[in-house]
């Protein structure tokens, strides 16, 4: 790596031959504090994520208790239209422990489409 081209896209015009001992100590300070307390918060929400994954999961489950298989590939369906998640999430929400399993669904949900036409 060449260390003037990547110090000039990060600061500008300005060397870090350019900075003095105490300006670039306060650097390496202030990116220090920035990382850990941007690290503190990616861990938070990264266990906010997890939970509420968990909690989406658990609702669909007693969705697909109450709607059944059909109700279930409807959801999938407007949630697929709508992109509101991921397909990794959406097999984790609806409990697809494979790809071959959301595909099933894909599938049901295209020939239940191509009968209402």
């Amino acid at each position: 790596m060449n260390i003037k081209s990547s110090s000039s896209s990060l600061w500008g015009n300005m060397k870090i031959a350019d900075l003095d001992e105490d300006t670039l100590e306060g650097k390496i300070l202030y990116y220090i504090t920035r990382v850990h307390k941007e690290s503190l918060l990616l861990q938070k929400l990264q266990e906010e994520y997890a939970q509420n994954k968990t909690r989406l999961r658990l609702l669909v489950d007693m969705f697909k208790n109450r709607q059944g298989e059909a109700g279930t590939d409807d959801l999938v369906a407007a949630i697929i239209k709508d992109d509101a998640l991921h397909p990794e999430d959406i097999c984790f929400a609806f409990s697809f422990d494979t790809q071959q399993e959301f595909r099933e669904c894909i599938k049901r949900i295209n020939q239940r489409n191509e009968t209402k036409r």
